[in-house]
């Protein structure tokens, strides 16, 4: 379940406030409902793929799946666990597949 304070997505935002529990002000809410780097990504990943009923062809790399994917520039699990979660919300997205066909590069 992610904010819904705005039209606009924000997965990097809403993934940073999954695992650090800090909204936009810092101000830390319900620590311990907090979730480690890995669950925030299935959540977005293989998870949403799965509550659609279509984990099967797409949700996670796996030889036969759609390459629907995007490409950041930072390793969110790295960030995650060198307790630098706080920078999530800075992430990029490089490139974006859908099938396996690039339909976003930035410039």
């Amino acid at each position: 379940d992610a904010p819904v304070d705005t039209r606009d997505p924000r997965p990097f935002f809403n993934i940073q406030q999954a695992v650090t529990r800090a909204n936009e002000d810092g101000v830390v809410l319900n620590a311990a409902n907090s979730i480690d780097i890995q669950t925030a990504l299935d959540a977005y990943t293989i998870n949403g793929a799965r509550m659609f009923g279509h984990d099967a062809v797409t949700g996670s790399l796996e030889v036969g799946k759609l390459a629907d994917l995007v490409v950041v520039d930072r390793d969110l699990i790295k960030l995650a666990e060198t307790g630098r979660a706080n920078e999530i919300v800075e992430t990029q997205v490089l490139q974006t597949l859908f099938e396996g066909r690039p339909v976003f590069e930035a410039q």
